[in-house]
């Protein structure tokens, strides 16, 4: 995936979770990550289903997810995955090292550090954020923020979508140098 494929905005409803959301449990039923699955057709299904059972077929792309403190306690991917699949963006308060590795590392577009963001909207708002620079727009309260946007260092991992793209394109360009 290029950038040009790549959209750093998503444009789309507002969903609110609180804080201290578990990965295992709350993100996804325990027993996906157990059986550590990573095919998204199998995950996307069971995403936030213990607290919004039908999820994602309420859900659209461009939606963003918008969490507390300690999101997705836990380090495991699956969630992730879901969530890309969906074309979903997720800003929080805060998350562990270990999971905010793996959200980058799956291709999703999260902002952490959003300190007070569960203040600025409420589920179902309109909203728009643009993940690059940080620019938060809620539409259904006319309100605009600003957070730090994705490191420029990670940018070109989530380009890329994810991990795998980006070594994906690091593998070819080494090749064509290579060659020449």
């Amino acid at each position: 995936m290029s950038e040009r494929e790549f959209s750093w905005v998503k444009k789309g409803r507002c969903w609110v979770f609180g804080h201290d959301i578990p990965h295992m449990g709350g993100v996804v039923p325990m027993h996906i990550v157990s059986q550590m699955r990573t095919d998204p057709k199998e995950i996307v299904p069971h995403l936030f289903e213990e607290s919004i059972p039908g999820f994602h077929e309420k859900c659209a792309p461009g939606d963003v997810i918008v969490a507390g403190r300690n999101f997705g306690m836990g380090a495991k991917m699956q969630g992730y995955i879901a969530m890309k699949a969906l074309g979903l963006g997720l800003l929080c308060e805060s998350m562990s090292f270990l999971a905010y590795r793996e959200a980058i590392g799956i291709g999703l577009p999260v902002l952490t550090g959003c300190d007070g963001v569960l203040d600025t909207c409420n589920s179902g708002d309109l909203l728009e954020v643009d993940f690059k620079s940080g620019a938060f727009y809620n539409k259904s309260q006319n309100t605009e923020y600003s957070y730090s946007g994705v490191p420029e260092a990670l940018q070109d991992v989530l380009s890329y979508g994810g991990t795998t793209g980006w070594l994906a394109n690091w593998w070819h360009l080494r090749k064509t140098v290579q060659l020449e």
